[in-house]
């Protein structure tokens, strides 16, 4: 009888644990590991990025249209002239007797683009100008970088706006300049031919050409050289920022089924809504939908929805697609300065 009875107490104090552990394990409660940091204020600018090359604003081509053997060349590629400075000789084709063609600079410049020698013809062989011109004068006062900007940040682009300026052959260095001309015919990147001259429709990617004028740059820098362009296309001083990683969106549909505790039975609104998921005081995943401004690399403006020193969550992008309001989380890689 004694072993009857301990027996059914050994089993009813087994069937006890069991039942204390399944629900202890269906009771318990989700948490989540988020990584976290906190709105602060600061300055964040916005820039669009653009590669090209080193040109002179001013260029003048000499003997242009000229179809003449060349009889005796003053200058060589590279040298410095003034204005009025004697450069080629060229002798007439369409004079009955002997007539010469004198050529002069019209600026003061360096000579660029001469593969002519004494005895070509501009117009014959394989060095002929594009513009059938005997050379070119470059006016090395002002220099440009020119550069391409993608069709998607083209409207963003404004006159007059700051640029820096990097060249390839001068990688320690950085030049300002502004923004002097935007392009309004879009070029085919693969080609480099503007959309009028091309037959036919074509989906290619599309530039626009924007010219800087750049100051700074060594007295002896070369035409043609590589360059990169940051153009800033807007600023703000001391406002509201988070990562952009922070930024996530839900429908306003889940939105409300969340307020209304019925996570499963989300709303026919489908209507996606930009926000944050703030930590509360109870350590819990609160959305905040947010009005944006400026992005910068990194961080974007807040113009609306959150307040300076609030902790939210920036990461990561897995848990963020999927975290659900109200989930309690554990911070973990924390960005925010422990001496706060």
């Amino acid at each position: 009888m004694k072993r009857r009875i301990t027996m059914i107490l050994v089993i009813a104090i087994v069937l006890s644990l069991a039942i204390l552990g399944v629900a202890k394990y269906y009771g318990r409660e989700d948490i989540a590991n988020v990584e976290t940091t906190r709105v602060v204020r600061q300055d964040i600018s916005s820039v669009v990025t653009a590669s090209g090359e080193i040109k002179p604003k001013t260029i003048v081509s000499v003997g242009r249209n000229a179809n003449e053997p060349i009889v005796h060349l003053y200058v060589r590629e590279g040298d410095r002239v003034k204005k009025g400075q004697k450069l080629a000789e060229l002798e007439s084709a369409q004079a009955p007797f002997e007539i010469k063609s004198v050529y002069t600079a019209k600026i003061d410049g360096i000579v660029t683009n001469l593969p002519l020698h004494d005895g070509e013809a501009i117009s014959t062989g394989a060095f002929t100008m594009p513009n059938g011109a005997l050379m070119n004068i470059a006016d090395p006062t002002v220099v440009t970088a020119e550069v391409r900007v993608d069709e998607t940040d083209i409207l963003k682009i404004k006159a007059g706006q700051t640029v820096e300026v990097t060249v390839d052959a001068l990688p320690d260095q950085i030049f300002k300049g502004k923004v002097r001309e935007i392009g309004q015919n879009a070029i085919i990147r693969s080609t480099g031919l503007s959309v009028s001259q091309s037959v036919g429709s074509t989906q290619e990617a599309r530039d626009f050409k924007v010219v800087v004028i750049v100051t700074g740059l060594p007295h002896d820098i070369r035409s043609g050289l590589s360059a990169t362009a940051k153009i800033t296309t807007g600023f703000a001083h001391k406002v509201l920022t988070v990562p952009i990683s922070a930024l996530t969106t839900r429908t306003r549909g889940a939105l409300q089924a969340a307020k209304s505790s019925q996570r499963d039975q989300a709303g026919k609104d489908d209507t996606d809504i930009v926000g944050v998921f703030v930590v509360n005081s109870a350590r819990r995943a609160e959305f905040r939908a947010v009005k944006t401004g400026l992005s910068g690399a990194t961080d974007v403006e807040i113009k609306e929805g959150l307040q300076e020193g609030e902790e939210i969550i920036a990461g990561s992008y897995r848990v963020l697609r999927t975290l659900r309001v109200g989930t309690k989380v554990n911070a973990v890689g924390s960005r925010i300065d422990i001496s706060e």
